[in-house]
């Protein structure tokens, strides 16, 4: 989900290993306006092969060869690649493809306040239904989505295939645990990417890029504080859901497990 810390973490795959990227493959503000539909399955190569002459905003394909920038990738090309898609503020049932090759599903979830405080806080820059800054439909669906990931994330569903979870606080908080997500992914774990502030989305709602190589002076894991009285009320509001409390507590805990191993 944005401002899940997600940018973050994908900088930090990218350096261990060899990696094309695609950035937010399913933009959630044409649906969220009624204005588009989540696309039917595809078949991945073709889909692959035009995003990468599409240029699109975000993606990386650094890793293809200089002398063959500007053309058409060939298929058989692709098999060379391991590739990073970033869907945000999706439901994870949805499939955008029909993948028969190797597919890993990494889930990244953050404690709903901060989530929330880092939402508010962009929501005072920019215009952007995922961005309410009040309470009403638009948050509630905001929140209903936060919900079916935690459910997903503590095993309650289990729609997302060959599955890793990263919990935003305990990778920011724990070398240890970072470690054992590489091992997870089968990556050659370096920290090398962890430092850094992706310019993505504005960088941080808070910060910008500022402390882009020094990301321990950001208040990430007490962002509720920096916010405006108002801004604080709606959150408490949107806390009195009893459902929603149980589930940020139940990861609360898992990574406190995380973080002791």
């Amino acid at each position: 989900m944005k401002r899940s810390g997600n940018h973050g973490i994908i900088n930090w795959l990218k350096t261990q290993g060899d990696f094309l990227f695609c950035n937010n493959i399913v933009p959630i503000a044409p649906i969220l306006k009624n204005k588009k539909v989540f696309p039917e399955p595809v078949e991945f190569n073709p889909w692959l092969n035009q995003r990468y002459i599409d240029r699109v905003r975000g993606d990386d394909f650094s890793l293809i060869r200089p002398q063959i920038a500007g053309t058409k990738v060939e298929l058989l090309d692709l098999d060379r690649f391991n590739v990073i898609l970033s869907l945000e503020d999706q439901d994870v049932m949805l499939k955008p493809f029909v993948i028969k090759e190797k597919q890993q599903s990494i889930l990244i979830l953050r404690d709903v306040e901060n989530m929330l405080a880092s939402r508010l806080k962009r929501a005072n820059k920019i215009d952007h239904p995922a961005y309410p800054p009040k309470h009403g439909f638009l948050m509630t669906r905001l929140i209903n989505t936060w919900k079916s990931h935690a459910r997903e994330f503590l095993g309650i569903s289990n729609h997302l295939p060959n599955k890793t979870n990263i919990y935003f606080n305990a990778w920011f908080e724990d070398r240890a645990y970072r470690k054992t997500i590489s091992k997870s992914l089968g990556l050659n774990f370096n920290d090398q990417g962890f430092t850094m502030v992706s310019k993505e989305g504005g960088g941080s709602s808070f910060d910008g890029v500022v402390n882009s190589g020094q990301n321990h002076l950001m208040q990430v894991l007490n962002r509720v504080s920096s916010l405006s009285d108002s801004q604080q009320s709606i959150i408490h509001q949107i806390m009195q859901d009893n459902e929603l409390n149980e589930l940020n507590q139940q990861i609360k805990l898992l990574a406190k497990d995380y973080i002791s191993q």
